[in-house]
């Protein structure tokens, strides 16, 4: 797509950086796949404007569908972009980025009729993967160890949580677990890398 550009916005943006920029927003929104349509165009002997309709299938958030716009310019007999940030998205006009933010949310406290405490808010760690960090083979095998110790579940179920985000700088959360029982590996998460911890709120008996 770069040999398509116009000479003035080639001039001021290096292949380089315009690949990065495409792979970057990839990356940051988990996107797998691109569908496109016309919507309108307005064409004069030398300059046009193209409006499409772009739907951006992420694995995180669903699908991302926006309407844009493609300037172009007529140049040596052939149709050259007129290229800024908001061919991509709208959004992200002047140099913005995308990314996804994960959260976990808080619990409500649960009582019987007679208002005794059934399940309620208690000291815990909210447990969370963060792809970009993660360290070479035997790194990502001990962290997934100490998370598997601490969830009691499969590593390949925990990994197939960060996996379609891997590379990318997103926070994943894996889990709540009471902060006694984090502690307990917290040095072995810590030594490996590749995770982190927020106090969280949870419910205990």
């Amino acid at each position: 797509m770069y040999d398509m550009l116009s000479p003035l916005t080639a001039d001021g943006m290096s292949r380089e950086d315009f690949t990065a920029r495409y792979e970057r927003i990839r990356q940051d929104g988990a996107i797998d796949r691109i569908d496109y349509e016309i919507v309108s165009s307005l064409i004069n002997p030398r300059e046009a404007q193209v409006r499409y309709r772009v739907n951006m299938h992420s694995s995180g958030a669903g699908d991302i569908t926006r309407e844009t716009w493609m300037d172009l310019k007529r140049v040596d007999d052939a149709w050259k972009v007129a290229w800024t940030d908001s061919a991509i998205l709208p959004e992200l006009a002047g140099g913005n980025q995308l990314y996804l933010d994960f959260r976990l949310p808080s619990r409500a406290n649960i009582y019987d009729r007679n208002n005794l405490a059934l399940s309620t808010q208690t000291d815990v760690a909210g447990v969370y993967v963060v792809p970009s960090l993660i360290g070479d083979e035997d790194a990502e095998s001990a962290m997934l160890g100490a998370l598997s110790r601490l969830f009691n579940r499969r590593s390949e179920s925990i990994q197939a949580l960060y996996e379609p985000f891997r590379g990318t700088d997103f926070l994943v959360p894996i889990g709540e677990a009471s902060l006694e029982d984090f502690q307990q590996v917290q040095g072995r998460l810590e030594s490996a890398g590749g995770t982190g911890w927020r106090p969280s709120d949870n419910w205990g008996g």
